[in-house]
């Protein structure tokens, strides 16, 4: 990867970092509720939101590891 992409995958992250913690929060909450409701379309939805925040987190451990 080039600086630029770094830069642009950097402004990425910090835009939607409150998404992601309101994100992680809710997948916390509706994992509880699912255990007990077992409700498949819920879970696919915080999966699929969860795997945002995980996505994300590698790319920020990425950048990290770049010396930027």
């Amino acid at each position: 990867m080039n600086k630029t992409t770094i830069k642009i995958y950097k402004v990425f992250f910090m835009k939607y970092t409150n998404y992601i913690n309101d994100t992680f929060c809710l997948f916390l909450c509706l994992k509880k509720d699912f255990e007990k409701t077992k409700q498949k379309q819920i879970s696919g939805i915080v999966q699929n939101k969860y795997k945002l925040y995980f996505s994300l987190s590698l790319l920020l451990h990425n950048y990290k590891d770049l010396g930027e």
